[in-house]
């Protein structure tokens, strides 16, 4: 096993054992707060920018500290709104249920960083390393990277952000 294969591992295994601690209520909670955060400023930035505006007197400034404003908003919202729902499920005895479940949350969840990160390593010189070539898990993640993302390479090019 190289130390890429050892690295690998204990990612995975900090992420699952995350993902156990803070149980899947948790978990989830976190994607839709850090997904709605992303996309409340996203798409709203400009209704408050037009009243930092008149204080600021510059527009770019003004949209950065409006996407600041709601983004964290939203945030702070979210999670207290998640505290609230993961208590109520260990208050209603399903605990040991949510922890179990957020533990596969947690692989899942680190199995997916990894890819993002292989993906991303791909892409550079880095991969022609020696440490990448003693890789014994590289080849299941370069599999799933050939099979799903490399063929839907033009799903991003469809995809219209308006930031």
């Amino acid at each position: 096993m190289s130390s890429l294969d050892i690295f690998i591992t204990l990612f995975i295994i900090f992420w699952t054992l995350y993902g156990f601690f803070r149980g899947l209520v948790s978990e989830l909670i976190s994607v839709i707060c850090w997904s709605s955060a992303i996309y409340f400023s996203s798409n709203y930035f400009y209704l408050p920018a037009d009243f930092i505006d008149e204080f600021i007197n510059s527009r770019q400034i003004s949209n950065i500290l409006a996407f600041i404003a709601i983004f964290v908003s939203t945030f702070i919202i979210s999670a207290i709104l998640g505290f609230v729902f993961s208590r109520f499920i260990n208050v209603v005895g399903l605990g040991s249920l949510n922890k179990i479940t957020g533990l596969f949350f947690g692989f899942v969840k680190g199995m997916i960083f990894m890819l993002i990160i292989v993906y991303i390593l791909n892409l550079t010189e880095f991969r022609e390393s020696i440490i990448f070539q003693e890789s014994k898990y590289l080849s299941v993640f370069d599999a799933i990277i050939d099979k799903y993302l490399t063929s839907s390479s033009n799903f991003f090019d469809n995809i219209d952000l308006k930031i």
